[in-house]
């Protein structure tokens, strides 16, 4: 009886044991590529111009955007060219969904948000990240089969 027990408690610590090692090896972290100047993915494009019509619907009427396009070339390349709809879409839904802050401040006025923070933080969200993703797979999906008709003729 007692070696009975006795083996069952070692089969419970070798099966936790795998367990904990396979969740550790499972929980992989977020890896963020190192930083190049002038380096851009088409994911980087897709992203960095949706955080600029964030800004850009966040500060409407304001000259800060024009002041900014003064200097900045703001990825001026046709690789964009066709989502330039569902970028300015996206800055703008994610702009009206911003709350108001939790703390109210003497000095804001009514319609102040946290809109450059949370810009920010939509740039660097996992739901971008997704939704860039597969926007560029459906472009490379229709490339290829532009391609595949293309060869047909």
């Amino acid at each position: 009886m007692y070696l009975k027990l006795e083996i069952e408690v070692i089969v419970q610590r070798k099966i936790l044991a795998v367990l904990i090692v396979a969740f550790l090896v499972s929980c992989s972290s977020y890896k963020k590529d190192r930083f190049v100047y002038n380096e851009f993915t088409w994911t980087d494009q897709f992203k960095a111009s949706v955080f600029l019509a964030c800004i850009k619907e966040s500060y409407k009427g304001d000259s800060i955007y024009e002041q900014m396009g003064r200097r900045d070339v703001f990825f001026a390349n046709d690789a964009l060219h066709g989502q330039l709809g569902l970028i300015n879409e996206l800055g703008e839904h994610f702009v009206k969904k911003i709350p108001l802050p939790k703390r109210p401040c003497p000095e804001c006025k009514k319609e102040d948000r946290y809109f450059l923070a949370n810009c920010l933080k939509y740039y660097e969200s996992r739901e971008l990240d997704s939704i860039a993703k597969a926007e560029y797979r459906s472009i490379l999906k229709q490339k290829k089969l532009q391609e595949q008709g293309e060869g047909l003729d």
